[in-house]
């Protein structure tokens, strides 16, 4: 009965230790790569290798800021994001056995924003066919305005640095001053806006682009009202344009613009302080952006 007890004690653990070793995960991944600087936009060769000590079949997946040409490859190309300042970007990839088993390694490429060649070009996006208020709607009870305004990536379709945002009024109006005048963007998936302000932003941080105490808008009619970003915001056409226009206090004067109608929300607004919904509406903002490269 002992002998029995002992045999069988000994399959078993020979069973535990053969299935703990069964499978090995791949080796670490060692990173090549065709340079370690790049511009804004420019192109980096990456290829990576790993041995599995099972001999399984290794699958890769590549991530990081930025654009592969394939994320399951084990030699992919990697374009570099626009930035405006020199920044140290980390790519990582995996090896997976798809047995349990995977093993990463990381490298780092440093990206130095484009050069900027001074030519300036301009993309107007809508149409002039109605007016309304937003973003300058002075509210007797409320003196505050939050604005979100959502354009289609397809409708802008140009690649560069977003250095000027212009809107139109199409009536004769006193000077309308706004306080606390700030204008945030962002790029974004999504098709339509919903009512809850930071829900649109999809987790990203938006960029603020401008701010200034007050800012006067001048009495004019269509003629475009030009505001020069402090901070430029680098596009790619890849994603939909999010704008926010914000402001708090102004000297009681609205200034209507002109907008146009659009299928599905591409608006959203509140003259509530501290809302974090608004009312969504099938409208825009007529604009015209202006870009560098």
């Amino acid at each position: 009965m002992k002998r029995v007890a002992v045999v069988t004690f000994v399959l078993v653990t020979l069973l535990v230790l053969n299935t703990c070793t069964k499978n090995q995960p791949p080796s670490t991944p060692e990173i090549t790569a065709t340079d370690s600087i790049v511009e804004s936009g420019g192109q980096i060769l990456l290829e990576a290798s790993s041995e599995d000590p099972d001999g399984d079949f290794i699958r890769w997946l590549w991530e990081g800021e930025g654009s592969f040409n394939s994320t399951t490859d084990a030699a992919v190309a990697w374009i570099a994001p626009e930035v405006l300042d020199t920044q140290l970007i980390t790519l990582t990839v995996t090896a997976d056995d798809e047995k349990g088993g995977t093993s990463s390694s990381s490298i780092d490429i440093t990206v130095t924003p484009s050069e900027i060649s001074g030519d300036t070009f301009y993309i107007v996006i809508g149409s002039k066919e109605d007016f309304r208020d937003p973003p300058f709607y002075y509210f007797e009870d409320e003196d505050y305005y939050r604005y979100q305004v959502l354009y289609p990536g397809s409708e802008i379709d140009s690649t560069g640095r977003i250095s000027k945002v212009s809107i139109m009024s199409p009536t004769d109006v006193l000077q309308g001053g706004f306080h606390s005048f700030r204008i945030y963007i962002a790029a974004v998936d999504r098709d339509e806006l919903t009512s809850s302000f930071e829900a649109n932003y999809e987790g990203e941080q938006p960029r603020l682009v401008y701010e200034t105490q007050s800012i006067t808008y001048p009495e004019a009619k269509d003629e475009w009202f030009d505001i020069e970003l402090t901070n430029s915001f680098p596009y790619d056409p890849g994603k939909n344009l999010l704008i926010e226009f914000y402001w708090k206090g102004s000297t009681g004067v609205t200034v209507p613009t002109y907008g146009y109608e659009t299928e599905g929300f591409h608006c959203n607004g509140s003259q509530y302080e501290d809302s974090v919904d608004g009312n969504p509406l099938e409208w825009a903002l007529y604009i015209k952006l202006g870009f560098e490269r």
